[in-house]
């Protein structure tokens, strides 16, 4: 029966770092088998050694090394300028009535250092709509927005679908968590 179970690299790292969690089959097979010693004692030593000052650098290139780990990657994203020409209308404006005020439509556009994505947020008075659109990812994940300074978190469960919102506080960034 022993031969049937599939030891897989995140057993081995929840061996090590999540004893409780992983089944007691596998911790067996991991502790009697020679062929995962090497693994888990690169483990151990990453384990011991999490408390030494390394450096964030250290740490991804460790990361990027165990492929049961990973890393949550965030994508901050900053305003761009836009320039959108108001068009001019060769109709005439009569004066005779004046028109209810509408409220105004403002636009903000964001991308982040590696083009992977824009998100245009588009203001209609007190209510605001977030367009999230990738360029380079593909797929249709779970995302979180952060808006930066409020730290407000929004989360989006279709990337397709424009986020509603009311009462937007201004915005100088946004990060974006997958999920």
């Amino acid at each position: 029966m022993l031969d049937k179970i599939k030891i897989e690299e995140r057993d081995i790292f929840n061996y090590v770092f999540y004893p409780d969690v992983i089944e007691q089959e596998k911790a067996d097979i991991i502790i009697d088998s020679k062929e995962y010693n090497s693994i888990v004692e690169l483990y151990n030593d990453i384990r011991n050694n999490l408390d030494k000052g390394m450096t964030t650098e250290q740490k991804k290139n460790i990361a990027s090394k165990i492929s049961a780990y990973k890393h949550q990657k965030i994508i901050t994203l900053y305003p761009i300028k836009d320039e959108i020409k108001q068009s001019t209308s060769d109709v005439p404006i009569l004066a005779a009535a004046s028109p209810e005020k509408e409220p105004r439509v403002k636009t903000q556009s964001f991308i982040d250092e590696e083009k992977g994505f824009v998100i245009r947020l588009v203001r209609v008075g007190e209510k605001a709509k977030i367009y999230v659109f990738p360029i380079i990812y593909k797929g249709n994940k779970k995302i979180c927005l952060t808006f930066h300074p409020s730290n407000q978190k929004h989360h989006i469960t279709d990337i397709n679908t424009p986020l509603d919102l009311a009462n937007l506080a201004p915005i100088e960034s946004i990060s974006i968590e997958f999920e």
